[in-house]
């Protein structure tokens, strides 16, 4: 359960750089920066538990994976794959500070921009290691409980790095909810918001789907495995800006899977992509759902900055455009079906 360590310590980091706790570090103390945050860089309070953690697992698979008897030796080579893909977390997190030089005007520390910080190769090589050990325990492990968890490691890593586009962190569908930018109005896109939101959520909807079809295919999950992947998953991306109402989404998304999950019998083509696609419609329904409920949503950064409307709350899009977005989801999530269990 390492892995699960690395990524709780990942967010908490994350976390504390949203809610601008001052963090201490090498080059000295200051209050983290709003926007999305990246991957650990450098040295700091914050990034110790990530760090730890991520030791802590290649330590567990190196001493695992030693001279063993004969008939575990497929064991022992899982071991040192997990120890490899902790090396190349551990390599892309000295790629990271090795490259983290730019400095913010009028500021003595030392930090990364937070899209390179998320997409840059440092970031890509720490989080393919993480995904490596989510799946590596999802796979291997003798538990449904085990898979459930390997399995939201996983996925709470691939939201880590698309937070910025991810409804729990920026609820588009908002009322309150406006961001702008130059190009909104020197180019006439006033359709911004609603782009982006209809894309940020097919994209979290398909990753959710991608990862119930994957890890259906390591084997079942136990009654409630799916509402716990994806409630504990969802707990992590909303307490990023303190969206917890998101969580009440996350809970129902993993209720469908569970309850149509038990009546898919063992591996059927149709009923797997018929899972996948109800499921990321589910996804897309419950974000609208939540957000109807929901006051403004204040923006503290943005393209240009953005505000709240006061006195103006619950969902700001039209009938179409959700229904539309949730389809949309839950067509792509049935052509991923496809790939799981291609047509014979």
């Amino acid at each position: 359960m390492a892995a699960a360590a690395v990524v709780t310590g990942l967010y908490a980091d994350a976390w504390a750089h949203n809610h601008l706790v001052r963090d201490v570090g090498w080059w000295g103390s200051f209050p983290a920066r709003p926007g999305p945050p990246h991957f650990p860089a450098g040295l700091s309070v914050w990034h110790l538990p990530y760090l730890v953690a991520l030791a802590w697992s290649g330590l567990l698979a190196a001493l695992r994976g030693g001279p063993v008897h004969p008939r575990d030796a497929g064991a022992a080579r899982q071991f040192r794959h997990r120890t490899a893909a902790v090396g190349v977390a551990l390599a892309g997190w000295l790629v990271s500070t090795a490259t983290s030089g730019a400095r913010t005007p009028g500021a003595g520390f030392v930090r990364l921009e937070s899209l390179p910080g998320l997409l840059g190769p440092g970031a890509l090589l720490q989080a393919g290691g993480v995904v490596y050990l989510g799946w590596s325990l999802a796979v291997h492990s003798r538990s449904g409980w085990g898979r459930a968890v390997g399995g939201w490691v996983v996925l709470s890593t691939l939201t880590f790095l698309t937070q910025f586009a991810h409804p729990y962190a920026d609820p588009w569908p908002s009322a309150g909810f406006l961001r702008t930018g130059l190009q909104t109005y020197r180019y006439g896109l006033f359709y911004f918001g609603e782009a982006v939101g209809v894309l940020s959520l097919v994209l979290q909807a398909e990753l959710a789907a991608g990862v119930l079809l994957a890890v259906w295919r390591t084997g079942p999950l136990p009654a409630g495995g799916w509402t716990l992947l994806f409630g504990a998953n969802g707990v992590l991306v909303a307490a990023l800006r303190g969206h917890y109402p998101f969580v009440v989404s996350a809970v129902l998304t993993g209720l469908v899977a569970d309850l149509l999950a038990s009546r898919v019998r063992g591996r059927d083509p149709c009923e797997l992509r018929l899972l996948a696609g109800c499921v990321a419609g589910a996804f897309c329904a419950s974000v609208f759902l939540v957000v109807g409920q929901m006051g403004a949503v204040d923006v503290l950064y943005g393209t240009g900055g953005g505000f709240a409307l006061p006195h103006v709350s619950g969902l700001g899009w039209s009938v179409p455009l959700w229904m539309g977005t949730s389809l949309l989801a839950g067509g792509g999530a049935w052509v991923l079906g496809f790939l799981a269990s291609p047509a014979r």
